[in-house]
């Protein structure tokens, strides 16, 4: 393993091993002219920003025209890459462009990324898991991601929906454990929507009845002068705006008690998302839905 460069050294360090100046020069003269601008300025020999770019750092060995350099390069952002290169009865020319290709390919390469891994089982199992939106299967279970930030949503029928924020380093091995508690709500859905369409139920029958018994006579109060000579009834019923105003509202009631029902009975079932709210007042009743 390679130390990282003395900053002193700058950009580029080459660290000669058991060869002669005149060699190690031409070497380092070929190596620079092969990376091109892609370490200018080389700061072994030129001032420059020492916290600046990429870095290299070469350790060249050469015994009778044989170089083995040991090259390291750390990039802008902190990757690093090592490698070994070889070059056989070379001249330095020739060993300096050989170790500078492999440099280039060094950079150009592309990082490669190791897939993370997420275990998931939950509380009961067999429930259906969705990751950034998209079903990956149920509980217990095992995925393969690409590293960073997940949304994990976990769903049971019968049970409250439970979602998890997971942050997975690159080839990092996680799992993740939920406890899915029991949904009350549907039950309680339905017992008020049942509720609701008695009450609705009561207020049609009484409606129809105020409605029915408008313009009929007041039998207790239909006597003597109270009755014309054509045998009508001076007093009769003025139910029918009673009527229709506890008709309405009980209609209301009945349907919204209905909905209720069904709605309850739906998410009970397969879990959805269904989500219905009821709002009663003196004066209306009100129903709202949300799928």
């Amino acid at each position: 393993m390679l130390a990282d460069p003395d900053p002193a050294s700058g950009r580029v360090a080459i660290e000669r091993v058991a060869s002669d100046e005149p060699v190690a020069a031409g070497f380092e003269t070929a190596l620079r002219q092969g990376l091109g601008d892609r370490f200018a300025p080389v700061c072994a020999t030129e001032p420059c920003d020492q916290a600046a770019g990429p870095r290299l750092l070469v350790r060249i060995t050469e015994r009778e025209r044989d170089y083995s350099a040991e090259i390291a390069v750390t990039s802008a952002d902190g990757r690093r890459a090592e490698a070994v290169v070889e070059c056989a009865i070379c001249t330095a020319e020739e060993a300096g462009r050989t170790v500078a290709a492999r440099v280039v390919e060094l950079m150009d390469a592309q990082p490669v990324v190791t897939a993370a891994h997420l275990e998931v089982t939950s509380n009961p199992t067999g429930a259906t898991v969705e990751i950034d939106g998209k079903s990956v299967g149920r509980t217990p279970l095992r995925v393969e991601l690409e590293p960073g930030p997940h949304d994990v949503v976990v769903n049971q029928p019968g049970h409250l929906q439970q979602r998890r924020h997971v942050e997975l380093p690159e080839g990092g091995d996680d799992s993740l454990r939920v406890e899915l508690r029991k949904d009350s709500r549907p039950r309680a859905m339905r017992i008020a929507g049942w509720s609701l369409v008695g009450i609705g139920v009561a207020g049609v029958v009484t409606g129809i009845a105020l409605i029915a018994t408008d313009e009929n006579p007041v039998k207790g109060n239909c006597e003597g002068v109270h009755v014309d000579p054509f045998g009508n009834c001076e007093f009769r019923w003025n139910t029918l705006g009673a009527g229709v105003g506890v008709l309405v509202p009980g209609l209301v009631a009945a349907a919204s008690g209905a909905a209720l029902v069904v709605v309850g009975r739906r998410r009970g079932r397969d879990g959805s998302g269904r989500h219905a709210h009821l709002q009663v007042g003196l004066a209306r009743v009100t129903l709202g839905m949300r799928f």
